[in-house]
Protein backbone atom coordinates (compact mmCIF):
# COMPACT_ATOMS: atom_id res chain seq x y z
CA UNK A 1 0.00 0.00 0.00
CA UNK A 2 2.71 2.48 0.74
CA UNK A 3 4.21 1.87 -3.07
CA UNK A 4 0.80 2.94 -4.29
CA UNK A 5 0.54 5.96 -1.97
CA UNK A 6 4.40 6.71 -3.40
CA UNK A 7 3.46 6.37 -6.71
CA UNK A 8 1.08 9.18 -6.36
CA UNK A 9 1.88 12.48 -7.55
CA UNK A 10 1.39 14.95 -4.33
CA UNK A 11 -1.33 16.69 -6.18
CA UNK A 12 -3.09 13.46 -6.47
CA UNK A 13 -2.47 12.72 -2.23
CA UNK A 14 -4.04 15.50 -1.50
CA UNK A 15 -7.23 14.77 -3.29
CA UNK A 16 -7.11 11.40 -2.21
CA UNK A 17 -6.34 12.90 1.72
CA UNK A 18 -9.06 14.96 0.77
CA UNK A 19 -12.07 12.62 -0.42
CA UNK A 20 -11.33 10.73 3.16
CA UNK A 21 -11.74 14.01 4.75
CA UNK A 22 -15.54 14.37 4.05
CA UNK A 23 -18.24 14.09 6.16
CA UNK A 24 -21.64 13.41 4.94
CA UNK A 25 -24.48 15.03 6.89
CA UNK A 26 -27.79 13.45 7.36
CA UNK A 27 -30.64 16.25 7.06
CA UNK A 28 -34.47 15.13 8.10
CA UNK A 29 -37.80 16.65 8.61
CA UNK A 30 -37.53 18.01 5.01
CA UNK A 31 -40.59 19.26 3.15
CA UNK A 32 -41.43 17.48 -0.10
CA UNK A 33 -40.75 20.55 -1.98
CA UNK A 34 -37.45 21.42 -0.56
CA UNK A 35 -34.90 21.05 -3.66
CA UNK A 36 -31.33 19.74 -3.90
CA UNK A 37 -30.46 22.91 -4.96
CA UNK A 38 -32.17 24.66 -2.08
CA UNK A 39 -30.26 21.92 0.10
CA UNK A 40 -26.41 23.31 -1.73
CA UNK A 41 -27.61 26.83 -1.37
CA UNK A 42 -28.11 26.82 2.14
CA UNK A 43 -25.06 24.17 2.92
CA UNK A 44 -22.91 26.34 0.95
CA UNK A 45 -22.96 29.33 3.04
CA UNK A 46 -20.06 27.15 5.87
CA UNK A 47 -18.13 25.63 2.63
CA UNK A 48 -17.97 23.73 -0.27
CA UNK A 49 -20.61 21.26 -0.64
CA UNK A 50 -19.70 18.12 -2.81
CA UNK A 51 -22.55 16.07 -2.66
CA UNK A 52 -26.41 16.15 -2.42
CA UNK A 53 -28.83 13.26 -2.36
CA UNK A 54 -32.15 13.08 -1.65
CA UNK A 55 -33.43 9.50 -1.18
CA UNK A 56 -36.43 10.31 0.04
CA UNK A 57 -39.32 13.00 0.13
CA UNK A 58 -38.45 13.56 4.16
CA UNK A 59 -34.61 13.43 4.10
CA UNK A 60 -31.09 14.01 2.43
CA UNK A 61 -27.44 13.97 2.76
CA UNK A 62 -25.03 16.61 1.95
CA UNK A 63 -21.20 15.80 1.60
CA UNK A 64 -18.49 18.62 2.71
CA UNK A 65 -15.22 18.90 4.26
CA UNK A 66 -14.79 18.07 7.63
CA UNK A 67 -13.89 21.11 9.25
CA UNK A 68 -16.81 22.83 6.82
CA UNK A 69 -19.43 20.05 7.89
CA UNK A 70 -19.05 20.48 11.26
CA UNK A 71 -19.66 24.37 11.33
CA UNK A 72 -22.68 23.68 9.30
CA UNK A 73 -24.23 21.20 11.61
CA UNK A 74 -23.73 23.36 14.43
CA UNK A 75 -25.58 26.24 12.43
CA UNK A 76 -28.21 24.17 10.87
CA UNK A 77 -29.73 22.07 13.26
CA UNK A 78 -32.95 23.54 13.81
CA UNK A 79 -32.87 25.75 10.78
CA UNK A 80 -36.93 26.20 9.88
CA UNK A 81 -37.49 25.79 6.11
CA UNK A 82 -40.69 25.51 4.48
CA UNK A 83 -42.58 25.50 8.02
CA UNK A 84 -40.06 22.38 9.00
CA UNK A 85 -37.36 22.39 11.71
CA UNK A 86 -34.74 20.29 10.21
CA UNK A 87 -32.84 17.71 12.14
CA UNK A 88 -29.02 17.93 10.60
CA UNK A 89 -26.38 15.13 12.18
CA UNK A 90 -22.64 14.10 11.25
CA UNK A 91 -24.25 10.40 9.89
CA UNK A 92 -23.17 8.14 10.84
CA UNK A 93 -23.71 4.93 8.40
CA UNK A 94 -26.01 3.07 9.97
CA UNK A 95 -28.68 1.65 7.95
CA UNK A 96 -32.49 1.60 9.44
CA UNK A 97 -32.67 -1.78 11.70
CA UNK A 98 -34.93 -4.20 9.92
CA UNK A 99 -38.72 -4.55 11.69
CA UNK A 100 -39.61 -6.82 8.96
CA UNK A 101 -41.57 -9.68 11.02
CA UNK A 102 -40.64 -12.25 8.11
CA UNK A 103 -38.80 -15.15 8.38
CA UNK A 104 -38.31 -16.87 5.36
CA UNK A 105 -39.60 -20.10 6.96
CA UNK A 106 -42.33 -21.63 5.83
CA UNK A 107 -45.17 -23.07 8.60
Amino acid sequence: MFSVIRSLKSSSLQQVARNYATKTIFVGNLSNFTTPEELETTFSQYGTVTNVRRPNARYGFVEMEEEEALEAVKNLDGFVHSDREWSVKISTGASKPNTSSWSGKSQ
